[in-house]
């Protein structure tokens, strides 16, 4: 095919993946404001605002979180059992059995969830003192339930045909379009009424924020100089979530169980405040750092890559030491930034949690944006291979490279943030189909040093 007869087809391609993903959205969002069958509706507010904030009950009532459980315990399992261990990272073939047990998993846990939300909706009763479910017999609890259950396979579909069809990750970009949602809901809540400076100060602050994180989750990898590339935070920002749930339980848990032990850590929390919560990231920061980037880990995965100037061992670990660095001040400003807010006198700030949910929604639009270029650049593309570890990218395009392989890694900016938080979403890599076996190999032996050939048993590339 020509040049000139390849373009039209390419920008055909590019403008289907993307309606495809737009369409995927849209479907997504109209889920969430769609209100389950035989629920009254109308103690709802009047007020258009309240209607876009207080929505009630909707075909998105579980969202993704049995999806999100699911796979995190196939996957926690496939880690822990040495027999399923090397079926984690691979072709989508190899992947299928524990795709196919996550999905298992996950409608199992939509099943649980589902019966019992129906069970409380149907005592639950509105302002006006009548149930919210006039008719709250057992075919239509059982109808409901069902529905429930079909909207989260539903979600799985629109997440498919992303995958196929249209650009990033589809998990990746549905998550993203829900945690968009519920930012929006948020800032405009919070700009209700009357506009204050603090208010626009507030706007201000916010999108100072998100181009302040894009910049550093596009530029951040460290050891340019030393020829080894380590993606930065090696921690990811999962610090930021795991901060915001270990300072909301004790609220959580202290009314119900009142035990001293709790009430004394909300007297701590209250007491020390944001630095508390600083100190209390960075620690996480760098636990997790260690945990997800070990020296030994990159180490093998750049060896097993076989360059033609392979780094020596000494350039690796100050590419490592760099990338911890890097990512324990990225953690560190990050989670000074609501600080920032109070100082400047806006009148809404986001918490830890906010921006954590603000930087996968950056890194959601970044993928797609990269994963556009790619194919624009590149051409037709295919899935070779999945990786879960994040550090083991950068060897495996080098790998790629060094055998003429052109490729593209979909999905890597939000994983890197996510790590361990996003199972659903592995990055996978992306190369001409014509090339796709031949990768597939390459991978392997980066995400499976152990059970690599030696190197001279290996087949030159074409």
């Amino acid at each position: 095919m020509t040049e000139t007869a390849a373009a039209p087809s390419a920008r055909r391609d590019a403008a289907r993946r993307w309606t495809v993903t737009a369409a995927a959205v849209i479907v997504f969002w109209a889920m969430g404001w769609t209100p389950l069958p035989f629920v009254r509706i109308e103690w709802l507010h009047d007020a258009l605002l309240d209607r876009l904030l207080i929505r009630g009950p909707s075909l998105l009532e579980l969202g993704l979180t049995p999806i999100v459980a699911g796979f995190l315990a196939v996957e926690l399992v496939a880690l822990a059992v040495p027999a399923l261990r090397r079926y984690r990272e691979g072709t989508r073939a190899e992947r299928a059995g524990l795709t196919q047990a996550a999905w298992l998993v996950a409608l199992a846990l939509a099943a649980v969830q589902a019966v019992a939300f129906v069970r409380w909706l149907g005592e639950q009763t509105g302002p006006d003192g009548g149930g919210l479910l006039p008719r709250a017999g057992r075919l239509e609890l059982a109808a409901l339930a069902l529905t429930l259950v079909g909207a989260v396979a539903l979600v799985g579909v629109l997440a498919r045909a992303v995958d196929r069809f249209g650009l990033g990750d589809g998990f990746a970009v549905l998550a993203g379009a829900s945690l968009l949602g519920q930012l929006a809901a948020y800032v405009l809540y919070e700009l209700r009424g009357v506009a204050s400076a603090g208010q626009r100060i507030g706007v201000l602050w916010l999108a100072l924020a998100a181009a302040a994180m894009a910049l550093v989750i596009r530029a951040l990898h460290a050891g340019g100089r030393t020829g080894v590339r380590v993606p930065v935070p090696t921690c990811g920002l999962v610090p930021l979530a795991l901060t915001a749930w270990t300072l909301s339980l004790p609220y959580a848990l202290g009314p119900g169980l009142s035990l001293p032990e709790l009430r004394g850590a909300q007297e701590l929390l209250e007491r020390y405040g944001w630095p508390g919560h600083w100190a209390l990231a960075v620690g996480f920061a760098v636990a997790l750092a260690l945990a997800f980037t070990s020296g030994a880990q990159v180490r093998a995965a750049w060896s097993a890559a076989r360059l033609g100037e392979p780094p020596p061992p000494a350039s690796v670990d100050v590419a490592i030491r760099a990338a911890h660095r890097w990512s324990l001040l990225l953690v560190a400003a990050v989670a000074a930034a609501p600080l920032a807010g109070g100082f400047v006198r806006a009148s809404f700030s986001l918490d830890h949690l906010g921006l954590f949910q603000l930087a996968a929604v950056i890194a959601v639009v970044m993928d797609v944006a990269a994963e556009a270029r790619a194919r624009r650049r590149l051409g037709p593309l295919v899935p070779a291979f999945a990786l879960h570890r994040v550090y083991a990218v950068e060897p495996a395009l080098a790998a790629l490279g060094e055998a003429g392989i052109p490729a593209a890694a979909r999905a890597r900016y939000f994983r890197a943030l996510l790590h361990v938080l996003a199972p659903f979403a592995p990055i996978e890599l992306l190369v001409p189909a014509a090339r796709a076996e031949e990768a597939a190999a390459i991978c392997a032996r980066i995400a499976r040093p152990e059970a690599a050939p030696p190197a001279a048993a290996e087949v030159a590339p074409s």
